[in-house]
């Protein structure tokens, strides 16, 4: 590079030596030294692209350090990373909301009406026939047939008496029972609605962190493309402006070369 800088100049001199030559044996001197400003003119011009250029150069680079600052100092690119991403997946991948349901067994009472029944029950019912035996003895009916069916009937009545309540005291036990185990379940799929809750909000919450970085990452992808391809343009138009001012300085030596 800088051996072709070196020729660059060394060519330019040699050409000014050789115009000022030619202008001082020409006999047209106003040609010759109109040719001699285009020449430095169009150096000057040439010496201004490169310089904008190089300007060019140094904005490009000084906005692509002040994207890279700006999103490595916020508080996104700070606070988050591609593991929060990661995190958020993996809580998606790992959420079955069968978890969060209470599986349990049918309701099982092994209590019967039996179980409630009192347990003097055939001394009582055989003190009910002694009484209304002694009572149908009082009447004066003895062991007679009208005896025997009182009997029968008070005894009936006892057993039947026994019996529903027994039958009240087991729907009583038994629904008890059952809202207590209701109570239970829903105790239970309480707990696990809090859980499924809780879950639902770590995953908003991770999903939002998520989020943030992903659009984070996308802004600082998407401002430093623009600000490149911004860039890119601008150069290559500032550079499409030098050479062609070198293509005028091609055109001057030509023309000079016709005059002399």
């Amino acid at each position: 590079m800088a051996n072709s800088t070196e020729a660059s100049k060394n060519s330019d001199t040699g050409a000014t030596a050789n115009l000022i030559s030619a202008i001082a044996q020409d006999a047209d001197k106003d040609v010759g030294l109109s040719a001699i400003t285009n020449f430095f003119g169009n150096k000057n011009a040439k010496s201004a692209a490169q310089d904008n250029i190089n300007t060019i150069k140094n904005q490009n680079q000084a906005i692509s350090d002040a994207i890279k600052n700006y999103y490595a100092n916020n508080s996104i690119s700070q606070n988050a990373s591609s593991a929060d991403v990661a995190k958020y997946y993996s809580a998606l991948e790992n959420y079955n909301p069968n978890d969060y349901v209470y599986d349990f067994d049918e309701f099982n009472y092994d209590k019967s009406v039996s179980d409630f029944e009192n347990p003097n029950k055939q001394q009582i019912i055989a003190d009910t026939a002694k009484t209304t035996q002694q009572t149908a003895a009082g009447a004066g009916l003895g062991r007679g047939t009208g005896a025997a069916t009182q009997i029968a009937t008070d005894v009936a009545n006892k057993n039947e008496d026994i019996y529903n309540t027994a039958l009240n005291e087991y729907n009583t036990d038994r629904s008890q029972a059952y809202n207590e185990y209701s109570n239970y379940i829903t105790n239970n799929q309480n707990k696990l609605n809090t859980l499924a809750q809780a879950t639902n909000n770590q995953i908003t919450n991770l999903g939002t962190v998520a989020n943030q970085f992903t659009n984070n990452e996308e802004n600082e992808f998407e401002n430093t493309l623009n600000a490149q391809q911004a860039g890119y343009a601008a150069y290559n138009t500032a550079k499409s402006a030098k050479d062609n001012t070198g293509n005028a300085d091609s055109g001057v030596f030509g023309v000079i070369a016709s005059l002399f």
